[in-house]
């Protein structure tokens, strides 16, 4: 960040994580303290028939395996509008889609509980481009439609301008694909408070948005879901 007149400034936690001092969300420790995985469905898109979970509460050390019908509150965690569920309930719409958290007392437990949750999912037909998701006739992957959000913005005279222009190109314009590329994976770590809520620390740009899921997700009031954001290893917009 630039100071007054234009010169340099130091950033002001430049040195401690030159240093090695600055302490992220994977060096936090709580007494106690248990380990979560995830278990996800690889099937673009399918009817979710059952989520089998025996194999993976069998393994030593798992305190917790809970799925769609174990969420406490609302099973939703959609950024632009309410279609994105925090555990498949019904349907799974893309690789990765998440069917079971686990929760255990040390990490490798998690992990190894989580390659044993079965999914049985019925495939369905999956679309695999924006375009012709929006074609009639393509499968839908939300009872609403495929279409999440429209957005028009009217300034000036767009007809008049395009008019007057001396050249007008009209054309598809494609880019590659772009990834984040942060060094920290994402983390957080969740502290149960003695009201009955939750403080959640961790790699978090955006805790508004997270703190707004949070409560919805455990059925609790928005006052007792607390976000207190780590310092980032990297981010970039990719932990909004």
């Amino acid at each position: 960040f630039g100071a007054a007149g234009g010169a340099a400034g130091p950033r002001r936690d430049g040195l401690d994580r030159a240093l090695g001092r600055m302490r992220y969300v994977d060096d936090l420790v709580e007494p106690g303290m248990l380990h979560g995985a995830v278990a996800y469905s690889w099937v673009s898109h399918g009817r979710l028939r059952a989520v089998h979970v025996d194999e993976a509460r069998a393994v030593p050390g798992v305190v917790l395996v809970a799925t769609a019908a174990d969420v406490p509150g609302r099973n939703e965690v959609g950024a632009v509008r309410d279609d994105q569920p925090l555990l498949a309930a019904e349907r799974v719409r893309f690789p990765g889609d998440r069917v079971a958290l686990i929760a255990a007392t040390t990490r490798e437990a998690a992990r190894e509980a989580a390659r044993r949750v079965r999914v049985d999912v019925e495939p369905l037909p999956a679309i695999h481009d924006p375009a012709a998701a929006l074609r009639s006739g393509a499968p839908e992957l939300h009872e609403t439609g495929n279409e999440c959000a429209r957005f028009e913005l009217h300034k000036g005279d767009a007809e008049r301008a395009l008019g007057a222009a001396e050249v007008v190109v009209e054309d598809v314009f494609r880019t590659s694909w772009q990834e984040h590329v942060y060094l920290e994976p994402q983390g957080a770590l969740a502290v149960p408070d003695e009201d009955g809520g939750v403080t959640v620390r961790g790699s978090i740009q955006c805790p508004y948005h997270a703190r707004e899921k949070v409560a919805q997700v455990l059925g609790v009031p928005l006052e007792r879901a607390r976000i207190a954001p780590t310092p980032l290893g990297g981010g970039f917009g990719g932990k909004q």
